[in-house]
């Protein structure tokens, strides 16, 4: 079922067997445990079929994937494969596959020069599909970010081009099959549901800093695991320290980030906030602020960074211990300045070990784009350091 598409004959004998063990045996009738609608969902080999198209995809210098795009996808890429002439039967069931992918797959957005707003599947919804529009242009994602001083959404771009309900992963066998066992008609009439990632996400952000905070929790496994710290503390020498944290305003969805970073002798080398345009959860924010936190640790020159807040969720998807479809294009942003720093940790601290970074984020001046200060910080935030 992984490697060949099922014929009719194998399917229908597949159901015989079925409906015998549920509804009755030896040709007698029996009590009907089980609704047909219920088991009757023959998807589930598109999905095992999926599971070696998205192979093609994630492996391409393996010898399954070489021989398949040498054979069927010459200058092209695996979304884009078709029926040919003379093609096997591995070919022709893998397509069913494709077909799986299509569905279920969206683009990471990334600078967004090679995504079409309105073909492509990048809009974080279940099922993934391009913005809905009747115009009739070919607008690239990358018109709608603006990269002065640094990119974000271009909220103008949005109002222009997407509606209201347009601007509100790895694959595994289970999500092809979620999808895989829908027509396609359900598909289209679907209600979109942007919000569900988000406010799970949001859930588990909550209970975070609640257990974080709880001396009745303090002690659980899942704290004592973490060793998250309860107050700031120095790093240790030849490093340095970012703290960052996010200002997100529920009613506006506008995001302010803000970061220090301070040595070994608790001495502040750099510290600033930024706005950061639109986000839909704190979850987002917290990690556009990270982001921004690490272009400037990058653009100051600086090494040996330990970054540092409060939000426990996103250290454990930092750190991969957990994944979070609703940042991914972030992340990937964030790896590619790891990769770049040396000696680069992620760690978490107590929200009480975050004050600093939590004051800017709230107190730094409101009417400004982006502030970067390299000398002694302002009396609002020196009784925070001392």
């Amino acid at each position: 079922m992984s490697h060949i598409k099922l014929s009719v004959a194998t399917t229908q004998e597949i159901d015989a067997i079925l409906m015998r063990f549920w509804w009755g045996k030896n040709d007698l009738k029996a009590l009907p445990w089980v609704a047909w609608k219920k088991i009757n969902l023959p998807k589930f080999n598109d999905a095992l079929l999926a599971k070696q198209a998205w192979r093609i995809y994630s492996k391409p210098n393996c010898l399954f994937s070489k021989l398949y795009k040498a054979r069927y996808l010459k200058g092209k890429q695996l979304l884009e494969g078709k029926t040919c002439r003379k093609q096997s039967y591995g070919w022709a069931s893998l397509l069913a596959g494709i077909e799986v992918l299509k569905k279920g797959c969206s683009y990471i957005v990334g600078n967004g020069k090679d995504i079409r707003v309105f073909k492509d599947n990048w809009l974080p919804v279940i099922p993934p599909r391009p913005a809905s529009t009747t115009m009739n242009c070919d607008l690239h994602v990358s018109d709608l970010i603006t990269t002065s001083p640094y990119k974000h959404w271009n909220p103008v771009a949005l109002q222009s081009y997407l509606c209201d309900e347009d601007q509100h992963g790895n694959y595994t066998v289970s999500s092809g099959y979620k999808v895989a066992r829908h027509a396609p008609e359900f598909l289209i009439e679907a209600p979109p549901i942007p919000y569900v990632d988000n406010a799970c996400a949001d859930v588990r952000e909550w209970i975070s800093h609640l257990c974080s905070s709880s001396p009745t929790v303090s002690n659980t496994s899942a704290a004592s695991s973490f060793h998250a710290l309860s107050s700031w503390k120095r790093p240790d020498q030849g490093f340095l320290k970012c703290n960052y944290d996010a200002a997100y305003d529920l009613n506006s969805n506008q995001v302010r980030g803000a970061w220090i970073i301070r040595n070994c002798y608790d001495h502040p080398y750099m510290w600033g906030s930024a706005n950061l345009g639109f986000s839909n959860s704190s979850l987002v924010a917290e990690t556009m602020a990270l982001l921004v936190a690490m272009q400037n640790v990058w653009i100051g020159g600086y090494s040996n960074m330990i970054f540092e807040w409060d939000s426990e969720i996103l250290v454990k998807t930092i750190n991969d211990q957990l994944t979070n479809s609703t940042i991914q294009n972030i992340l990937e942003e964030i790896t590619s300045l790891k990769n770049k720093l040396s000696t680069t940790t992620f760690t978490f601290v107590k929200h009480n070990g975050n004050q600093a970074a939590h004051k800017i984020a709230r107190h730094g001046p409101t009417n400004s784009i982006f502030e970067n200060c390299k000398v002694y910080p302002s009396k609002w935030l020196t009784p925070t350091l001392c």
